[in-house]
């Protein structure tokens, strides 16, 4: 996969590790997906390892592949599509880029990651899009809340700012102050 001359045997090895991540072959077991998915980290194959944390049939595996991906879009990939919970939430967490987290928000099937991420938008215009876009009904349901929220917010601080305000007049000294004097 790393060192032989011709392009399409190196190909065809990157498909065969991750076949065998995948445990796409018979009698392949945990210890030889995760010996695969440390192969895939020393070749530096990002776009492969990306895959393999979305698609894993053990957890552990998707996670040894996470561990070797950086790239943000490959890390929203797996936090919208991972087959594993914990994993799409690592996967979101390691995201830090704001149009990703919009872009999972919007586009996750998953409920759990797509409420996550849309935790971490706070501009209504956002807010709206997801409102009118997401995916999943659970995300856009929250995102019309939020701006029905920020316009009740509104609302509330401008019937405020526009309210007369009245000043008491002082209250009438006592009558026993006033025939002290």
């Amino acid at each position: 996969a790393r060192d032989d001359r011709d392009e399409a045997v190196r190909s065809q090895a990157v498909d065969m590790l991750r076949d065998i991540a995948l445990e796409a072959f018979e009698g392949v077991g945990e210890a030889e997906s995760l010996a695969a998915v440390e192969a895939l980290a020393s070749l530096g194959d990002p776009k492969t390892l990306a895959i393999v944390a979305k698609s894993a049939a053990r957890e552990g595996v998707a996670r040894a592949a996470l561990t070797s991906v950086s790239d943000v879009r490959a890390l929203g990939s797996i936090a919208r599509h991972g087959s594993f919970e914990a994993l799409r939430a690592a996967a979101l967490d390691r995201v830090q880029d704001h149009g990703e987290v919009l872009a999972v928000a919007m586009n996750s099937d998953f409920k759990d990651t797509a409420l996550a991420a849309l935790d971490r938008v706070s501009s209504r215009e956002d807010l709206e899009r997801v409102a009118e876009r997401a995916k999943n009904k659970s995300a856009a349901k929250r995102a019309r809340a939020s701006v029905r929220e920020m316009d009740a917010r509104a609302a509330a601080e401008a019937a405020a700012a526009a309210a007369p305000v009245t000043i008491a007049p002082p209250a009438p000294a006592p009558l026993d102050a006033v025939r002290a004097q």
